[in-house]
Formats: C-alpha cells, structure tokens, sequence
C-alpha cells in the first residue's frame, strides 16, 4: 500500500489513477479515517471490496493489476514479485499518455491532445481531418468515438462531483472542460448550462464550505489525524444539514470516531 501511494502521488498528476481494494474486513466508513492516520495527505482512491481484475489465489495479499491506457490488464500478480515491473509499466503507459498511441502519426498526435492535455476539439478535428482523406480509416474513427466518450464522461464526472460534495473539485474539473471544448458551438452551450449552475447561492454556499473543509482535511492530514479534536470536524459541520459538503464532513467524523473506538 505505500508503494502504491507513492505511485499515486507521482504519476496521478501525469493521468494514474490508483485505486486501493479493502479486502480484509475493515468496515467502509473506516477507511478514510484509516488512510489519514496511516499516509497523511494523500488522496489516493479506496473501495470496501468489489470486482477486481484478479484470479482468486492463495499466495495471499497484497496483490496488484494494472490496467493500460486502451484498457488492457497489463500486469498482476502478487506485489512483491512484480512491484518493479509494475513501476516500469506504470512509467511507459504514462509517457503513452503525452505521446499518444497508434499506427498513424496524427493518430498519435489526437491522442496526446485529447488524453493529454484535454484538448477535445483539437483531437476531434484532427480525427475528422483524417476520416475526410479516408472515410474507413479504423483508427481515425476510434479516435472519433473516443473524444464523444470522454466529452460525455467529463460532463457526468463533474456533475457526480457535485453530486457528492466535492464542488473545488467539480469547478477545476468543469473549468478545464471549457477549455478543451473551445470552438464546438454545441459542446461550448452544454458546458456554459453547466457552469451556471455555480453562480446559485446555494451552490457558491457549498463551495465556500468545501474551500473551510480543504483547510480542515490540511490539518488533519499535516497531523495524521492524530491529536486532533474531533469537534473540530462536527462544529465545521454544525448547522450544515441538508448540504452536500456538510454529509462529507459528518462521514468524516463518523468514520475518526469509528476508527478511534476500534483501537
């Protein structure tokens, strides 16, 4: 686990992601309050169980799998005994990320754009440009479905984001789609619907209530949540029912509080 967290704190901003799978019994609302006391600031992504591209195996845990960046399962196997290639691995599929993968060129160039620095249109474009020369280019056209996909997968990531209280998030992810749907008349319209949302009260309410709860979650996380007084997090909360981010905060404490009764 603090290897897979180094990895995460390296590479998540080069486009890893990494998620932790709780498979020892540790209660769900645990788990964050266990990541706070154990690493500090990290913001790697944990799940209480659940599907996993693992044959079941009795050399026991921890076991990892890397999935590449056209979905293939690249690597998995028990940790210990793969650890370095997964680092190499890790290292290749993130340089794919900024250079793009493919037979063509331009194919290559689309991918870098669009998987690398967000630029939708300008990855779309190119896809379009070249199934203009040649209608059954496969590559051209896959490229075409996959900006469609992850225009429409970044709309319902910032709205889930808003869903479940993460607005600072929601906002930097929202700003950086308008960016990259620059110069498409409709895609523009749909982003500018969806940034209006942030100028409600209620909205500009919650957002200066995750900006007071960044902060607390920087102290706890400097502190490994130890020493700190737990109504600290309920009085930030206090009065905050019925807001999205005031349900992050109580989670929180709940799971402090449960963390600490099982010590």
């Amino acid at each position: 686990m603090p290897r897979a967290i180094e990895l995460d704190r390296e590479y998540g901003p080069k486009g890893l992601v990494v998620i932790l799978v709780e498979v020892q019994g540790t209660p769900a609302e645990e788990l964050p309050a266990f990541l706070l006391r154990n690493f500090g600031d990290t913001r790697t992504r944990v799940a209480p169980g659940g599907a996993v591209p693992i044959a079941a195996s009795g050399n026991g845990i921890p076991r990892s799998a890397l999935i590449g960046v056209d979905g293939t399962l690249l690597i998995e196997g028990y940790t210990g005994a793969i650890g370095q290639k997964i680092d190499r691995l890790i290292a290749a599929e993130v340089a794919k990320v900024q250079r793009g993968w493919g037979n063509d060129p331009e194919v290559r160039r689309a991918r870098a754009l669009l998987y690398g620095k967000g630029a939708l249109v300008e990855a779309s474009r190119l896809a379009a440009a070249l199934l203009a020369k040649d209608p059954q280019h496969q590559e051209a056209g896959a490229v075409a479905a996959e900006v469609r996909r992850e225009y429409a997968a970044r709309r319902r990531a910032v709205q889930a984001l808003c869903d479940g209280g993460h607005y600072l998030r929601a906002k930097t992810d929202l700003e950086a789609l308008a960016r990259g749907v620059e110069g498409d008349a409709e895609w523009q319209a749909e982003v500018a619907e969806l940034a209006a949302v942030f100028a409600g009260e209620e909205v500009k309410a919650e957002l200066a209530l995750d900006r007071r709860f960044a902060a607390l979650l920087k102290l706890l996380e400097d502190k490994k949540a130890r020493g700190v007084d737990l109504r600290m997090v309920r009085a930030l909360a206090k009065h905050k029912e019925g807001t999205r981010v005031g349900a992050r905060i109580l989670a929180l404490a709940d799971s402090l509080e449960a963390g600490a009764a099982r010590r």
